[in-house]
């Protein structure tokens, strides 16, 4: 691959705001998403304290459970819904809050002989990254809020005492993640949003007492300062797939078999430029195919068409089958067995094992009826064994 002129293209936001409670996160963000688009969208985790600012104008989704994956889905749904801001409120809650990164990795180590940190921290950094990846991915602005804690360091003095020395507070995520953001600014006591990094030029050293939407007109300025983005591909492939649903019974399945075959995988948002291609190819061949023909009436042939005959063979066809999709009741029959499965003492991360090799990493509302009715049987499975305590779990050690 040969090098290529460096050239800046239209962007979407990443910021990241970081302080203790009391200090106007929550605040802050929402005047700054305002200044960004019309339509905010607020992922709350702290128990509906965003809705106290209801009057600036916003949706808002709570969780109650803090997983990973709840996140991403919550963050997938804002973008198909065309919001043009998300702010996540907070993401710290992701990392130590219940069914958090930190909480996942104690669950899976005690399962595991001799309680290592390490081998769960295997299953569980994949779900951290995929969460990263959703909200660096997404095709709107999003800001984040997270909590702050005091950090501290034992270093020697000149007389060389060890001593604890106050090092300034530290968002409670994984270490590093600041690296991710475009923007990092701390919030202090006096409500002062302060720069800490920054890849807007504009804002580098900068200190904005009560901040809104003067620093959203700056940052709107330096991400539309360039060329318009390349087409997203992977948004151009989700909108086909869901108009071939409709046409031409396009079903779950076959959206998996095109994933691998275009790209080796099941997450368009992961492959290469190219293979995105490729998968929308795929697609605008299908759709430009006729659609299956439901119900012709034998009158509207051309004359001197051939009788058509059932064949012998279900399979002689080569129309893709349509499936139902997913019924509610199948739904909420898995969302209660998934939290009784919980409450047995089933682990989150070994129930997403298993609906990824059940049915994939679609979302539940993807499947069809058939998908989720085998998911379902392995739910029930997994719960039988689970209560039988001679019976090894299967997942334990994966």
């Amino acid at each position: 691959m040969a090098f290529q002129r460096a050239s800046k293209s239209q962007a979407r936001l990443r910021l990241a705001l970081v302080g203790p409670s009391g200090s106007g996160k929550t605040m802050t963000a929402l005047r700054i998403a305002k200044g960004l688009g019309q339509r905010v969208a607020v992922l709350d985790t702290e128990r509906g304290s965003a809705s106290k600012y209801a009057e600036l104008g916003f949706d808002t989704q709570e969780l109650t459970s803090f997983h990973p994956e709840r996140y991403i889905a919550a963050i997938h749904e804002a973008e198909q819904a065309g919001y043009d801001v998300l702010v996540i409120d907070s993401l710290s809650h992701a990392w130590s809050g219940k069914d958090g990164a930190l909480e996942l990795v104690d669950r899976v180590s005690k399962r595991n002989q001799g309680g290592n940190n390490f081998a769960a921290w295997r299953d569980v950094t994949p779900l951290q990254n995929a969460l990263i990846d959703a909200i660096l991915g997404a095709g709107l602005h999003v800001i984040c809020t997270l909590r702050a804690k005091e950090d501290y360091s034992l270093e020697k003095d000149a007389s060389g005492r060890s001593q604890v020395v106050k090092k300034g507070l530290q968002p409670i995520q994984r270490e590093g993640l600041s690296y991710e953001f475009d923007v990092v600014g701390d919030i202090n006591m006096n409500h002062d949003l302060v720069i800490s990094k920054t890849r807007c030029p504009a804002l580098t050293d900068q200190v904005y007492p009560m901040a809104g939407p003067e620093i959203a007109g700056i940052l709107n300025a330096w991400l539309t300062d360039g060329a318009p983005p390349p087409p997203d591909l992977v948004a151009e492939c989700d909108a086909l797939a869901k108009q071939l649903r409709q046409s031409h019974g396009y079903t779950p399945e076959d959206w998996r078999q095109d994933c691998q075959a275009a790209g080796g995988s099941l997450n368009p948002a992961k492959f290469a430029r190219e293979q995105q291609a490729a998968l929308l190819e795929r697609l605008q061949a299908l759709a430009a195919t006729e659609p299956a023909a439901e119900d012709e009436d034998p009158e509207t042939e051309p004359e001197g068409a051939p009788v058509a005959t059932e064949p012998a063979d279900a399979t002689a066809t080569t129309d893709r089958p349509r499936e139902e999709p997913i019924s509610d009741d199948t739904l909420r029959r898995i969302e209660a067995l998934t939290a009784d499965l919980g409450a047995a003492g089933v682990g989150k991360v070994k129930l997403s094992l298993l609906k990824t090799k059940t049915v994939g990493a679609l979302p539940l509302t993807s499947l069809s009826e058939s998908q989720g009715q085998a998911l379902l049987k392995a739910l029930a499975k997994s719960g039988s064994m689970a209560t039988e305590a001679s019976t090894p779990d299967p997942y334990a050690n994966e």
